[in-house]
């Protein structure tokens, strides 16, 4: 497949011309004109970047890109991260905030039906866009389910604040940096938030709230919109592509 195919096909399908972002989203470094094998990974980075060009790569696609806000200057760190892709000609995608509120593919979409979430919708407004989903716990359930339940299908290493009440009927979901939307999780009616990192400053407004919420990783959150795009692109027959699991601790 020729690059400007595949990247008016990603651009089409996650609408990265129409959301604003502070990530400039789609083609950010242009490599060879033919792309044959694509990895897909969560955050860009040099050793990302050497493991592409030694397993044969074209393209990159990830959530997290190499430019954020505006380039002044290609030195130092930014070099270093330049490097792999413009000495081995491999291009690099990048979806951030499109990837976080596509309705199907995205982190908090795949998410909710891991869950088992029923009657999800959007909710949660970051720059303009729905950046969350919120849904009903199937059947009567205690709060220590929910976190059981996420444990066992997202992450097992969480960070959890008990403050709501024992009985969980919604969920809100908000992929990564999320804790500061937790009040509108409560206005939208949650019972239980869902996002991944936490945050010293809301803490305080998370037990005024009287809201339960599972910290359970920026990656660990954020892994399965790219995921999502890579099997979309398999059963399109598009790409050979494979997932690169580079998790943080964060």
């Amino acid at each position: 497949m020729q690059l400007g195919e595949l990247v008016a096909y990603l651009d089409q399908l996650l609408r990265v011309k129409e959301i604003e972002d502070e990530s400039p989203n789609g083609l950010q470094v242009e490599g060879r004109a033919e792309v044959r094998r694509v990895g897909f990974a969560v955050d860009y980075s040099p050793e990302l970047g050497r493991q592409a060009a030694s397993d044969g790569l074209d393209l990159l696609f990830v959530h997290h890109g190499l430019i954020w806000g505006s380039l002044r200057q290609i030195r130092g760190v930014t070099l270093a991260y330049l490097k792999p892709l413009i000495q081995n000609e491999i291009s690099l995608y990048v979806a951030h905030l499109p990837l976080d509120v596509h309705p199907e593919l995205s982190h908090n979409a795949r998410m909710a039906r891991l869950l088992g979430l029923a009657g999800v919708g959007p909710f949660g407004s970051y720059k303009g866009q729905s950046v969350g989903v919120i849904g009903d716990w199937p059947g009567p359930a205690d709060r220590d389910a929910v976190l059981d339940k996420i444990r066992s299908t997202i992450s097992c290493d969480v960070h959890y604040l008990p403050f709501g009440a024992p009985a969980v009927r919604r969920v809100a979901i908000v992929s990564g940096g999320g804790a500061a939307l937790a009040l509108q999780a409560r206005e939208a009616g949650a019972d239980f938030y869902l996002t991944g990192e936490p945050s010293h400053s809301s803490y305080h407004q998370i037990k005024t709230l009287g809201l339960n919420v599972c910290f359970a990783g920026h990656y660990l959150t954020e892994k399965w919109g790219v995921l999502a795009v890579l099997e979309h692109l398999q059963a399109q027959g598009q790409v050979e592509g494979r997932f690169y699991d580079i998790p943080t601790p964060f």
